[in-house]
Formats: structure tokens, C-alpha cells, sequence
């Protein structure tokens, strides 16, 4: 009897262990920079700083899914010295899915700002705008993790470029 329960003792912990070591986590879809036709993924998400975000967010009636918990992905492009708004991708999931369980839709600025036209400068925003030009470096300091690239790195204030430089990135994992 005693054998059996030293045994039971150990299940908890076994079963905890196999749990754990299944446990990953997805990826989230970028959202993209297009500038003269070349698309790159950005490091920031601009529109989550809106200041109606929540209601922009019930209006676009997002899916979520484990690679888009917010459940849109947004385009943007610069023209101009000045940071636009070109499209939401609703569903950006189905977007990369080869199954295409569900389309993805797109929503333009106009409809979504109720504007006469399609170019929405991102006044709101003022923050970087970062894409990756290198390989990604991954580096070990005191105990962490991250990754080191060089970038083109935007300055924008309050929708507007204020410079463009090169720079040396690096993420780290706390």
C-alpha cells in the first residue's frame, strides 16, 4: 500500500512536466511598411496608439487567431515625409493560411474613418517606425537572451518623418 502511494506521488509531477514541454508560443504576424513597392515588416504596431483604438477595433470586427491576437494586421507607407495608413488586413490568419478557411478582408482608412479619401495621415502616431536590413544576431548577456540587427530607423512625430537613420538594434528577453 505504501508503494502505491510513493508511486502516486510522482503522477503530478510527471504529468506537469509533459504538459510543459509541449507549451510554445506562436509568433504574431507584422505589420508591414511599403515603400516604393518593397514591403517589410515593421518592428511597432502605430495604430494600437490611437487614441479611439477600442472603438476602432470593434469596427473592424477582428478574428483572432494564436499568430494575430489582435486580430488585424495593418499596411502603412510613407510619402512625403508623412506616414500613412493604407490598409487593414481583417483576418490577416486566412491571409497566410493555404487551407483558406476564411478570406481575409481588407479595410481602407476611408471606411474605417469615415474620410472622403483613401490617405490617412497617421497623426496621432509619434514614435519609431523600425525594419530589419541585416540577419538577426542572437546574444546572451547576464543570464538573458535577445537579438541584435542593423535597421532603418524612422522618426516620426505626430505623423510626420523627423529623420531616417541607420541603426543598430537589439532586442532582449527579460
Amino acid at each position: 500500500m505504501l508503494n502505491i502511494v510513493k508511486k502516486l506521488r510522482c503522477f503530478p509531477l510527471l504529468f506537469l512536466t509533459l504538459i510543459t514541454m509541449g507549451a510554445s508560443a506562436t509568433q504574431q504576424i507584422r505589420e508591414v511598411l511599403e515603400l516604393d513597392g518593397a514591403r517589410f515588416d515593421i518592428d511597432e504596431f502605430p495604430l494600437d496608439s490611437h487614441p479611439e483604438i477600442v472603438e476602432l477595433v470593434k469596427k473592424i470586427d477582428s478574428r483572432t487567431c494564436s499568430a494575430a491576437w489582435r486580430g488585424y494586421k495593418a499596411l502603412w507607407t510613407i510619402r512625403k515625409d508623412k506616414l500613412y495608413l493604407s490598409h487593414i488586413v481583417k483576418n490577416p490568419c486566412a491571409e497566410k493560411s493555404r487551407r483558406k478557411l476564411r478570406s481575409a478582408e481588407y479595410i481602407y482608412p476611408n471606411n474605417l474613418f469615415n474620410t472622403e479619401t483613401s490617405d490617412y495621415i497617421a497623426n496621432w502616431y509619434s514614435g519609431k517606425i523600425t525594419f530589419r536590413i541585416s540577419d538577426k544576431v542572437y546574444v546572451y548577456k547576464s543570464g538573458v537572451t535577445g537579438q541584435k540587427y542593423e535597421a532603418v530607423v524612422y522618426d516620426i512625430l505626430n505623423g510626420e518623418v523627423i529623420s531616417r537613420n541607420i541603426e543598430t538594434v537589439e532586442r532582449i528577453w527579460e
